[in-house]
């Protein structure tokens, strides 16, 4: 019996390019079946390209044919990659299969090694106008035979393939079986994985309903040497198709991903993800489709964060392969091998529930390093709960204690309520111009610096809930840092009772004013110490322009002290002062309204109270000072010195 597969394209000139494939099999293989469509573009352009990216995941080749499509597939030696190529009947101008109907269960008709045919096709260029392909397989023979003839002086190039024992490969089916769906074009992907070094194994994606976060690493997890670890958040509006049904996160091999890119570029096709969770139960699909052939990567998959699963890797496809005990379509000096197992064992290994085998392998192995006290990734990660310091925090200066603060906070207090006036008490007034004017200038380059960086990151943070990122990333370490500068700056704020008592301006240290120094010397710790990011960047964002306003305001006074009784610039500071701790009730408050965020709903609880006493005692000294005074009068302590942020 015959297989008989033909395609036709137009090429430049007068030529036509004829693709057939002759497949001879045994009477029990293949139904007869015949199809006859149009023209098929490029289709041995489709197949070279397809066997290369075959050839990326595994070394052995099934050829599978069915009625309605003729199937190439590839296991990974592991079993956790299957790599599949469709080519459907409207693929090509005639699709013919010759012989008596085969039962669905024994798809497979043969099997070769996929380096041998990939050698073969890449010198199937379309500009050697290739007139036709036969494949040809004799009964009872070991070898399938590709004649290639070019319409060029009558060129045929034969080659001669050895086959490797004939299986059956049984995979289940999961289309349909997916909740989350995305899909995206090939140079969206091409763009994301610039991203990544060549030497990343594995790809791990955070995805919730609105935005996909892609790491090459495990939040976690013991860092790499000599690696780069980067990731990139991705705005549901950046794919083409992006519907999540419920939120998970995945982990999966980056070989399969950048295979299905490569072969999408080509021909320029989209590439669609589709997963259910990230874990052994229903694998993730990398899905390429045209209407003439289909593309899918079967890939095991994890979830790093999810109770009881290993994050030393994925484990296999619930895959069966059974050796076909059929003696006419087996060589004589094969056949033999096929009585080393009984009827019994073929059973018994197509029966094997393989995922169960692989979840004893993975809770043996979790025994092991128990046994052997080799931390995993979850007990590191304290039992899978989420560890509420910032590792990264004891890299900087006074950050391993509190106790350097304690000490700050406390000799200030001394020295500004004792020390000093009891050292002033006979003695003129400080004059600290050109070491004031030097300080106002430090702090508007602090906070400068500050604003511009919070400016460029801009599209980093989520506004309705910014979930701090403990990872080494660029930008996870920017706002780390940024964050403690603002709390560097905020020691540097003490400087300015410091000032007011060496001045003898004591009446100007007031309560408001010690008790918001004091207060956000420690809550700038604290943001170092337990966050370090997520949220807290928008009070950078309220607090770095307020502060270049206020010092500027100090510059200019210390400059020339008319600027200082200019009621209407020293209302307007007041009145963003204001503004500030609003807007940081607004962007805190909403955080009680989003069960979905993970950011610690311990911050807004304090946070949102101590904003409202702030606007209290900002609100009292504006209405005692710019409302109830007669209009025009100057009040008697210039805001600019008794208040600063």
């Amino acid at each position: 019996m015959c297989v008989s597969i033909e395609s036709r394209s137009p090429l430049k000139g007068n030529y036509v390019k004829t693709f057939s494939v002759f497949l001879p099999v045994t009477e029990n293989q293949l139904p007869a079946i015949r199809k006859e469509t149009g023209d098929s573009q490029g289709s041995v352009a489709v197949l070279g390209r397809a066997i290369v990216a075959l050839a990326k995941v595994g070394d052995e080749l099934y050829m599978e044919a069915k009625p309605d499509k003729l199937s190439f597939l590839t296991l990974n030696q592991a079993k956790t990659i299957c790599a599949q190529m469709h080519l459907l009947d409207s693929f090509f101008s005639l699709y013919d299969i010759d012989g008596p109907k085969q039962p669905r269960n024994v798809p497979i008709c043969c099997k070769v090694h996929v380096k041998t045919m990939l050698q073969l096709l890449k010198g199937t260029q379309l500009d050697r106008k290739l007139e036709s392909l036969k494949i040809e397989l004799n009964p009872n023979s070991d070898s399938i035979q590709f004649k290639l003839k070019y319409k060029v002086d009558d060129i045929v190039l034969s080659q001669v393939l050895h086959l490797m024992e004939p299986e059956v490969l049984q995979l289940d089916d999961y289309s349909g079986r997916k909740n989350n769906n995305i899909c995206a074009g090939n140079e969206f992907y091409n763009n994301l994985l610039v991203l990544f070094s060549n030497s990343d194994d594995d790809i791990t994606l955070e995805i919730s309903e609105t935005k996909m976060i892609a790491r090459n690493y495990v939040n976690g997890a013991p860092h790499k040497p000599k690696s780069v670890r980067s990731q990139v958040t991705l705005n549901s509006s950046e794919f083409v198709l992006y519907r999540i049904s419920e939120a998970t996160t995945i982990n999966f091999p980056l070989k399969p991903l950048r295979a299905a890119i490569a072969f999408a570029d080509v021909f320029s096709l989209n590439v669609g993800l589709d997963f259910d969770k990230g874990g052994r139960q229903v694998p993730l699909c990398v899905t390429l489709k045209n209407p003439t052939f289909e593309m899918l990567f079967i890939v095991s998959s994890f979830n790093p964060y999810a109770d009881g699963q290993s994050s030393t890797g994925t484990t296999s496809l619930p895959t069966r392969m059974n050796r076909v005990a059929n003696s006419d379509t087996l060589p004589a000096n094969k056949s033999g091998a096929q009585q080393d197992l009984t009827q019994e064992d073929l059973l018994a290994i197509a029966n094997e529930d393989w995922q169960a085998f692989d979840e004893r392998t993975n809770n043996f192995k979790a025994a092991l390093r128990r046994i052997s006290k080799e931390p995993s990734f979850n007990e590191s990660r304290e039992g899978g709960k989420r560890i509420l310091s910032n590792p990264r925090a004891l890299d900087y200066p006074l950050m391993s204690t509190p106790l350097p603060v304690i000490f700050i906070i406390y000799f200030w207090f001394k020295f500004v309520l004792t020390w000093a006036p009891n050292y002033m008490k006979d003695r003129p007034p400080f004059e600290l111009k050109k070491i004031i004017m030097l300080y106002n200038i430090m702090q508007i380059i602090a906070n400068g610096y500050i604003l511009f960086f919070i400016f460029l990151a801009r599209n980093e943070i989520d506004w309705t809930c910014g979930e701090i990122d403990f990872s080494d990333s660029y930008w996870a370490r920017k706002f780390l840092s940024l964050t403690y500068l603002f709390f560097i700056v905020k020691i540097m704020d003490l400087l300015d009772t410091v000032f007011f008592a060496l001045r003898k301006k004591t009446a100007h240290i007031s309560f408001l004013h010690t008790y918001h120094h004091f207060g956000m010397v420690g809550l700038g710790w604290l943001g170092v110490k337990f966050l370090g990011g997520g949220h807290s960047y928008f009070v950078g964002l309220a607090n770095a322009p307020v502060h270049m306003i206020l010092y500027s305001y100090y510059l200019l006074t210390s400059y020339n002290s008319k600027y200082g009784r200019v009621l209407w610039l020293k209302r307007f500071i007041t009145q963003a002062q204001l503004i500030q701790f609003a807007f940081l009730i607004c962007i805190y408050g909403q955080l009680f309204f989003r069960s979905n965020c993970n950011y610690p709903k311990l911050v807004p609880f304090f946070f949102v109270p101590q904003n409202i006493f702030m606007i209290i005692l900002f609100g009292d000294f504006y209405i005692h000072n710019y409302i109830l005074k007669k209009k025009g009068q100057i009040p008697e302590q210039s805001e600019s010195e008794k208040l600063s942020l």
